[in-house]
């Protein structure tokens, strides 16, 4: 049995806080360590021991090490967020850093580096890398130890995320994914399954000839099929902002989803059925996409299961030329930002401008949406 100990940076008497006052450095590192015990406490294997408690008052750098020396921990993991700039006063200085004590623990610190990339870069945050410091848990521990920074509370976009439920949680599976791999222990997390997750499966959805990696939820003779949010967008160039995320997410096992919401910004009127599985990944009802653009689902197959979608060519209307455009544009707008259809909506757009005497695609759609 391997044992982790986990320490939660600071304690009630430090002053590390957010410029704002609502955000206190000590409840956010035990917060993200009580989230890491509950998963732990699931994985056979590793034993995990806290340095200290929500309700304890000071508690010295000391007796942390202390506590690890005591138990003969095996790995050492202290969790903090940083600060920069002017106490009071916001900074623009953003993101996580993995750090370690000169010449000491690189593969500690890529592994953990590793899960880090892999958990919080999908929140937008800088990452600023591997770092070497001379600080006194790093430099007086016996075990292989390794502390990170996981945002600063000084800049007003990270401390969003660093009260954000979903953001914490993806801090402490770091925590538990940097231990197991760092000690050879299989990261398996057993959840009794409740009466309302939807089970889902693999899935490809072919839109336009373009494949995506999707799922689908229940049996074979559910068609109900998502497509992964993050990768249409990302085709796209279009933002998608996680730091408001009202449901946090709870790790599960594989194949467990649960219902999220997708917000467009300034479109009250787009309403899109969304999951999110474990991790944050979130996935968009494909019907419900097609519905606010028109297309439709041309067949469905299986082993594998396999959706197929077309995109209906445009067929114009009676308006005059310009109002046409007007009409087109605003479609392209709503299409580009829900949709993987680019290509195909910039073959109807040269067509609209070619109407219009060659004039520039993007300054019209500018001018017309």
């Amino acid at each position: 049995m391997y044992i982790n100990v986990d320490d939660p940076g600071h304690d009630r008497t430090s002053a590390n806080i957010s410029p704002c006052r609502t955000y206190a450095e000590y409840e956010f590192a035990q917060d993200v360590a009580d989230r890491a015990e509950l998963l732990y406490q699931k994985i056979p294997g590793i034993k995990n021991v806290k340095t200290k408690e929500m309700s304890d008052g000071y508690t010295s750098l000391a007796s942390r090490i202390y506590t690890a020396k005591k138990v003969n921990a095996d790995l050492f993991q202290s969790h903090h967020s940083n600060a920069a700039g002017t106490w009071g006063e916001w900074s623009p200085a953003r993101g996580f850093g993995v750090y370690v004590y000169p010449g000491r623990n690189r593969r500690l610190a890529e592994t953990a580096h590793k899960w880090c990339r892999e958990l919080l870069l999908p929140f937008g945050l800088p990452d600023r890398g591997i770092r070497e410091r001379n600080f006194y848990v790093l430099r007086e521990a016996t075990m292989p130890s390794v502390l990170y920074e996981y945002a600063f509370h000084t800049n007003q976009e990270d401390f969003k995320l660093l009260k954000n439920d979903a953001y914490r949680q993806a801090c402490a599976e770091v925590s538990v994914r940097t231990a197991c791999e760092y000690l050879g222990v299989p990261y398996v997390i057993e959840e009794e399954e409740e009466d309302d997750d939807m089970k889902v499966r693999d899935a490809k959805i072919i839109m336009n000839e373009k494949e995506y990696e999707g799922i689908y939820l229940g049996e074979g003779s559910d068609t109900t099929a998502y497509v992964p949010l993050r990768a249409l967008f990302k085709d796209l160039g279009v933002k998608v902002d996680f730091t408001d995320i009202s449901e946090p997410i709870i790790l599960r096992p594989p194949k467990i989803a649960k219902n999220a919401k997708l917000v467009v910004k300034d479109r009250e009127d787009i309403d899109i059925e969304t999951i999110l599985l474990t991790g944050g990944v979130s996935f968009m009802n494909t019907r419900d996409v097609l519905k606010h653009i028109g297309g439709k689902v041309e067949g469905v197959s299986y082993n594998p299961y396999t959706i197929t979608i077309s995109l209906p060519e445009y067929t114009g209307n009676s308006y005059g030329v310009e109002e046409e455009f007007k009409a087109m544009a605003k479609a392209l707008e709503s299409a580009i930002l829900l949709y993987s259809m680019k290509e195909n909506m910039d073959i109807q757009v040269k067509e609209f401008a070619a109407k219009l005497k060659e004039e520039n695609i993007a300054e019209l759609v500018k001018k017309y949406k």
